[in-house]
């Protein structure tokens, strides 16, 4: 060996002890070098502006103001941003701050990146989305493939049997009775949340964004006007009538005191259901497992017609390819 070999071979040893001995100052100072290169957003963009923009914000459902707001909330926990124009800048550090909250579901940290997605676009920031929209991308990947193995791996109850479990758990004059059996006849999606109750069909504006559920006074049959709701571009207003469970609506409107103008059901109906499902079963989901035992009752049967799938479909307001991949697997049993 070379004394030139030697003194280099020297030279990286005394480089090699020095970085162990101050490895976490050179990687911050490195960290912050990083940082200090990226553009400074001219924009200043607070927890309270984003609340603002959407709430303020025209073009928007309320249902999907109700999902971003509720879905802000927790980034805003999670993430603590005076500057949310700033902090967004640095995807890489946002996105593994997001990923250690693992208490989280695989939806739950998908809707966070629609809803980074959805600030960005919404004030406009110069920020690069791609590393945002990959991780939304495989969020979506991972919820398909969960989703498939719960099919593959677990049997739901019938929906008369769901409806029977929370009879016995709650009551038939339960809040959540009254939504089993309104699900039954009428099985959307949350669009039962900030359902105002209305005296008169022509109390509702014709323009109206807004979705109100009709309870006359007489014997006539309660109405529901849905005119906002995921796919309503594609299948326009609900105006349903529920003459089987009209009865069981007003003695639920008279016997809680509500109100004309009140919401029947109050605010968040999707969570409500969620958290009332566990205390039956654990296994017991939301809405949209309530929309995927619906779906499989029918698509069980052994003689169900294409004319009855495409009824099916237009009755849930989404595609027949869709509710194909509802039908559930009915070869284990885990629910006693």
């Amino acid at each position: 060996m070379t004394e030139e070999i030697k003194e280099l071979s020297k030279a990286q040893l005394r480089a090699k002890r020095y970085y162990e001995a101050h490895k976490q100052t050179i990687l911050e100072k490195a960290k912050a070098k990083r940082i200090s290169k990226l553009p400074v957003p001219e924009k200043v963009i607070t927890y309270n502006d984003i609340v603002a923009g959407i709430t303020n914000n025209a073009e928007m459902k309320d249902t999907t103001k109700q999902i971003y707001l509720k879905t802000l909330k927790r980034i805003n926990n999670i993430l603590q941003y005076n500057n949310y124009a700033l902090g967004l800048s640095h995807a890489d550090d946002t996105i593994t701050i997001i990923n250690l909250e693992t208490e989280f579901s695989v939806n739950t940290i998908k809707l966070i990146y629609q809803t980074i997605l959805k600030i960005i676009d919404l004030f406009e920031l110069n920020i690069d989305k791609k590393p945002y929209i990959n991780q939304f991308e495989l969020l979506k990947i991972k919820s398909t493939d969960e989703n498939k193995a719960k099919q593959e791996t677990i049997k739901l109850p019938t929906f008369q049997q769901y409806i029977t479990d929370v009879k016995n758990k709650f009551g038939m004059d339960s809040k959540m009775y009254v939504l089993a059996k309104l699900y039954d006849v009428l099985t959307i999606r949350d669009d039962f949340s900030n359902l105002t109750i209305v005296s008169s069909l022509d109390d509702i504006p014709a323009d109206s964004t807004k979705n109100y559920v009709y309870i006359p006074n007489d014997k006539g049959s309660v109405v529901m006007r849905i005119n906002s709701y995921k796919t309503d571009k594609k299948y326009g207003i609900i105006n349903k009538a529920l003459p089987t469970i009209s009865n069981l609506i007003k003695k639920y409107f008279k016997e809680n005191d509500l109100n004309y103008g009140d919401y029947l059901f109050g605010k968040n109906v999707g969570a409500y259901i969620s958290q009332k499902n566990k205390e039956i079963n654990p296994l017991y989901e939301g809405i949209s497992q309530l929309r995927h035992i619906k779906v499989s009752d029918l698509l069980n049967k052994q003689d169900i017609t294409p004319e009855q799938k495409l009824e099916l479909s237009s009755n849930m307001l989404h595609s027949s390819n869709i509710q194909e991949a509802y039908k559930r697997n009915n070869t284990i049993k885990v629910i006693e």
